[in-house]
């Protein structure tokens, strides 16, 4: 899949991939580490994930320790 996305489109795509793997809220720094980028791409690429995502009825919770997904569960 990556080869048909740009880089932006395909870390977006892992960061959602990464949320929904566990049902907890996952920090920056955790996102970060593992998609191997600095905390400020992880930020840049959220606020852009919470416009995107509103028209799937997917929502990224934030809180003081990080994001989760939060699904409507009515598609």
């Amino acid at each position: 899949m990556k080869e048909y996305l740009s880089k932006e489109e395909y870390r977006k795509f892992q960061i959602i991939k990464l949320l929904d793997s566990e049902n907890r809220t996952w920090s920056s720094k955790e996102i970060a580490g593992i998609l191997n980028v600095s905390k400020k791409t992880v930020l840049v690429q959220m606020q852009y994930l919470f416009e995107e995502l509103k028209y799937w009825n997917i929502q990224i919770i934030t809180t003081s320790k990080g994001y989760r997904l939060s699904r409507d569960t009515d598609f």
